[in-house]
Parts: C-alpha cells; structure tokens; sequence
C-alpha cells in the first residue's frame, strides 16, 4: 500500500515485512499526477488527462529519464556513501526502484553537525563530478547514524544527478520555461546541491536555522512563519554570525531570492496568469533588513 508518498514522478509504496525497504514507483505523464500547474509553463493547460499537451509530454519523458539515470549513477557512484539511501534492486523495464527507507522527516529532528555533513555531500560530489538537483527540504530526510556517536545522517532521497554539461543545458532550459522561477540557489555547506526557486517551498538553509517566513504583503502568507527543530542548535553555534563567508552568502542570497520570487508570483498573477492557483495579494517591494536578515 502507498506510505502516503506520492510525488509528481514517483508514488512509494512499503514492502510487506520490510520496514526498511520501500518500492518507489516512477510513472508516466498523466498516470499518478496529471496536474503541472506546480512549473509555470507558457501554455494555456498544464494538465494530463484525457487529453496531455505535448510539450508536457515531453518535458516529464526528459524528467523520467534522468530521474531513473541517478539511481543507476547513485548505485555506480554512490553506493558507499552515507548521504544517499541504499538502492536494493533496479527495474529499469517498469521503472521501479528497490529502495532504503527513511523514515524521519528533517524538520522533526535535528543533528549538530548537519552543515558538516552537506560538507560530505559537497565533496562527493565535487569528486565525482556531479551536480544534486531537486535539493529543498522536502527531498531530505533522516536514517539512523551508523558510527559510533552518530545519532543521525541526513540522505538525499530525492532529486537529480547531473553532470556539468547537463547542468548547463537544464539551467538553460528551466530558466526560459517556467515563468515562476527566479533562479537557483545553492545549498549551505554543499554548493553542488541546489533548487529552483519558485515558490515558498521548505528550503535546507531554513532547515539548519530553524525557521522560516515568505516576505509578501498576501495576508494569507505575511508573518507566517515557522521553528523547526535545529532553531536552538543553530542558535547555540553562534547563528548566521558563525557561519563561513560562502555559507553565509547562501544565506542572504535566499533572503533576496524569496523577496524577488514573492514579486514575481505577484506580478504574475497581477498579469492574469497562475489562474490555477489561489490569488496574490499587493506585490511589496520593500528590502529585507533588519531582523529578517539576522
């Protein structure tokens, strides 16, 4: 039965008997979602039912390929390593997955040495060559530490491996189709995993400080902001101050990219477009200073 996982290219079901394991099954445009509307394409329907727009077609086809590519390169390139969760079996006919589960969401727990362990991250994939995409929180999650003092290890149980020329040619395309993104961003600790920004989704850097907040004069979105369970760990190393000058560069880098992404989500929706999602309020083009940079 589905562990209550379904995501836009993959549904996870658990194992009878297995707690450990999952089965991550990989679909086909229309079959387990059918709504785009989450990537702001220039066309008029953003759906896959009875009918399916072909760019949509093959948007999520060049998707479902690299989606299935990383975890053939995960078993060939990362199976020693601690960040990602162990792929069991491999059926590429059917496209499903075999997978390690982890259980633990990130926002639930908290481990001191989190930012050393994006560090790990980093450094994998800088020797192997690789660039993480899909990296916003929700694509992490714990797993038991498996060291002695460890309590937890974060793992990547999402997203996409990407070598450089195929970073290039996605950044290249992501940029000039969705209208809703305003960029990437790096992560803190590992600047080879990124996300696109477009929305207020749950980023890593909110995770490791321990709160978050979406700069918008939307009533429904203002002052709604929220702790997680690293906000006195980050607080007792000394917060934002403590950080080095790259990581803390990310950190602001986000602060200006969530102001320039709810302005735009404004804009667009002032221009008659995201007509599938709830409408915007009054775009505000204040600069974030003060305690919202702390």
């Amino acid at each position: 039965m589905p562990t209550g996982n379904k995501g836009v290219w993959s549904t996870q079901y658990h194992v009878p008997g297995g707690p450990s394991s999952m089965v991550k099954q990989f679909h086909l445009a229309g079959y387990g979602h059918k709504d785009y509307n989450h990537v702001q394409f220039p066309i008029p329907y953003c759906y896959c039912d009875s009918v399916c727009p072909l760019v949509l077609l093959i948007v999520h086809q060049v998707c479902l390929y690299y989606q299935m590519g990383t975890q053939v390169r995960i078993v060939t390139h990362f199976a020693t390593s601690q960040h990602f969760p162990a792929i069991r079996e491999i059926d590429i006919t059917n496209r499903r997955v075999l997978v390690q589960r982890a259980a633990h969401q990130i926002t639930k727990s908290c481990a001191p040495d989190l930012l050393d362990q994006l560090r790990v991250v980093g450094a994998e994939l800088q020797a192997k060559r690789f660039y993480l995409d899909g990296c916003h929180a929700r694509n992490w999650m714990w797993l038991p530490g498996s060291g002695p003092g460890e309590t937890l290890r974060v793992v990547a149980i999402d997203g996409e491996l990407y070598s450089q020329t195929e970073y290039w040619f996605a950044h290249f395309l992501v940029s000039r189709m969705d209208m809703k993104n305003v960029g990437i961003i790096p992560l803190p600790g590992c600047h080879r995993c990124y996300h696109w920004f477009d929305g207020p989704r749950l980023s890593m850097k909110q995770v490791l400080e321990g709160r978050s907040s979406w700069p918008s004069a939307d009533t429904a979105y203002k002052n709604r902001s929220r702790t997680y369970a690293c906000l006195p760990t980050f607080a007792a190393s000394g917060g934002r101050h403590a950080l080095d000058l790259r990581d803390a560069e990310v950190f602001e880098l986000y602060d200006r990219k969530a102001l320039q992404a709810s302005n735009n989500l404004c804009q667009l929706a002032a221009g008659g477009y995201l007509l599938h999602h709830r409408p915007y309020g009054a775009c505000s083009l204040a600069v974030l200073e003060g305690d919202d940079l702390k």
